[in-house]
């Protein structure tokens, strides 16, 4: 009896905290897709890049459709001490767009990055991304000028049939759909780094990682967080996400979702903590009770999938990416296996650490 009551409670707060509250938020986001047209911003696009080859020629040719006049924006690629001939890609990019290379003297972190790029901005509004992704059009359209901070959401697209890369677009359309809904409910969870805007002076405000430094993730979440902290006001924008590749090995999912994972303890934002650690639980502890109770187990994990499964269809359906949904099922049976090896990548890493 003890242990059903265990499994019904983290399974209420799992779908209570974790998918009811953001779907709440996030559906709200049917009732008005209308986009308020403000004047343009003039905006400093900020891209911190090591060894990027790869990836920036298609960053730069999403820069040179932007849908933003070209007076009112600027670009400044920092290059964290690269070694490949990633620098001869940015030749690409349109004569008239405004871009300028700062060249790191050796390995700084992104972080570090960050800060140079902030140093050279010629404007107050501060837009950052990484090199892998492809920035949509009119991802500037609509920005409200009466903010601090305004987060917005980073996809993991895919248009192949692999099994890995559908199950990390699904995950990441959760993701997204947690950030948009919890920030509509004005208690943010999550930021992405990947498509991030503030105003400039909110970082030298806030210094968000003058205690982090050492540590070469978590940049918007330590903004999130000291934002929070000093009640600077918090938007969300939902129609244009930016979008970027999927790992194409599990070593390498592994790897960077331990990655992502492990900044949470640093971090230190509640609410974020006990969303993760209800995503591990639900997932973990919820396949026992099919060892100990099993037509109750069943029961529980009919449950998750349904609200795992609808706040996935609904998520979906706003950013149109349908593909992803046949493998629900799949992704149910597989992610707990995948928590269960970044819990142990995690604690791997810190052993070595």
């Amino acid at each position: 009896m003890f242990l059903i009551i265990i499994y019904s409670l983290i399974l209420i707060l799992y779908g209570t905290i974790v998918i009811l509250i953001p779907g709440i938020g996030f559906a709200g986001i049917f009732q008005n897709k209308k986009i308020v047209q403000e004047p343009p911003l003039h905006i400093s696009i900020v891209v911190p890049f090591r060894n990027e080859a790869q990836h920036l020629e298609e960053l730069c040719r999403s820069i040179n459709r932007l849908n933003h006049p070209r007076d009112h924006f600027q670009v400044l690629f920092v290059d964290d001490y690269s070694d490949d001939d990633c620098l001869s890609i940015l030749s690409i990019l349109d004569e008239d767009v405004n871009y300028n290379l700062i060249q790191n003297p050796s390995h700084l972190g992104k972080k570090r990055s960050l800060q140079i790029g902030l140093e050279s901005a010629l404007y107050n509004w501060i837009f950052t991304t990484d090199a892998d992704c492809i920035i949509p059009r009119n991802i500037f359209d609509g920005v409200s000028s009466n903010v601090d901070l305004s987060l917005g959401v980073a996809l993991k697209t895919t248009e192949t049939w692999r099994g890995i890369e559908n199950i990390q677009e699904a995950e990441s359309l959760l993701l997204a759909g947690i950030t948009i809904g919890s920030a509509k409910m004005e208690i943010p969870m999550l930021a992405s780094g990947a498509n991030l805007l503030y105003r400039k002076e909110i970082m030298e405000e806030l210094n968000p990682y003058e205690d982090n430094l050492d540590l070469n993730s978590g940049d918007d979440m330590f903004l999130l967080r000291s934002a929070l902290k000093q009640n600077y006001r918090i938007d969300v924008r939902t129609q244009q996400p930016t979008h970027t590749v999927c790992e194409k090995s599990w070593d390498d999912y592994i790897s960077q979702s331990a990655r992502w994972a492990g900044k949470n303890d640093r971090v230190g934002l509640i609410q974020t903590n006990i969303a993760a650690w209800l995503v591990l639980l639900a997932n973990l502890i919820l396949p026992l009770s099919l060892i100990t109770h099993f037509s109750f187990g069943w029961i529980m994990l009919m449950i998750k999938f349904v609200l795992d499964f609808l706040f996935l269809f609904l998520t979906a359906l706003h950013f149109e990416r349908f593909k992803v949904i046949i493998y629900a099922p799949v992704i149910f049976c597989f992610y707990p296996i995948h928590l269960l090896r970044v819990v142990i990548k995690i604690v791997n890493n810190k052993k070595k650490a």
